[in-house]
């Protein structure tokens, strides 16, 4: 069983459109495990398809940095991972590390820590009706920030979303209009030029700097 300090955290961010690509596709997808590739073929259109390959390869990624040998037999069966009747994914041969992977169009993320975590990113889509979701969901002052910025939205969406990872709660304590400013963990968030992500931790303060961007070629260098 491997240790690692509760203070690591790592945090990785990638852009998917490489994988419309079949033949890079084809190559991420027999990096996966057999239940992970399960999971991609679950899905019966493109885009989710490509996310759900991208984010676990980043997961990948991240445990070859922890220099989890992979390749060795029935790696998959000792690490054994499963997820609780929320969807909060862990593993149970290897309790101490912690992780959370999370997708959207055109980016996936993985953060990967030594206690619990939870991460989210979103597309920013002026698009949806932010004001009816917000109402549903948000609490008043957070209704009345994402008035004055639109943007707003996603930072907030992102750090609820993340927190409720965090916790293991899932969708149904975003649905409870939670305050995140009782929120009892550290949240960062950041953004690039189309998408804004959140990281729940609990005992880290990261930097919204810290965030890792893989590239797809990055990924395929080290891992094949």
């Amino acid at each position: 069983m491997m240790r690692i300090p509760p203070d690591y955290i790592k945090v990785y961010i990638s852009a998917t459109d490489a994988l419309d690509d079949p033949a890079v596709y084809e190559r991420l997808y027999l990096m996966l495990p057999d239940f992970r590739r399960e999971k991609a073929d679950s899905y019966k259109v493109a885009g989710p398809r490509n996310q759900s390959v991208a984010a676990f390869c980043l997961l990948i990624y991240g445990l070859n940095e922890l220099q989890i040998d992979l390749a060795a037999p029935d790696i998959w069966s000792a690490l054994d991972y499963q997820t609780t009747e929320t969807g909060k994914p862990y593993f149970v041969g290897e309790p101490d590390i912690h992780f959370s992977l999370s997708h959207t169009k055109g980016a996936v993320m993985c953060a990967i820590s030594g206690s619990e975590v939870g991460c989210d990113i979103e597309r920013i889509d002026r698009r949806m009706d932010l004001e009816s979701v917000a109402a549903r969901i948000f609490t008043e002052k957070e209704i009345r920030d994402c008035r004055v910025d639109p943007k707003e939205f996603f930072r907030i969406w992102t750090r609820k979303e993340a927190y409720s990872k965090y916790t293991g709660q899932g969708l149904k304590q975003i649905s409870d209009r939670f305050d995140l400013e009782k929120a009892d963990a550290h949240i960062v968030s950041g953004e690039t030029t189309t998408h804004i992500w959140s990281v729940a931790s609990e005992t880290v303060n990261l930097s919204s700097k810290e965030a890792n961007i893989i590239s797809i070629d990055n990924i395929l260098s080290e891992l094949s």
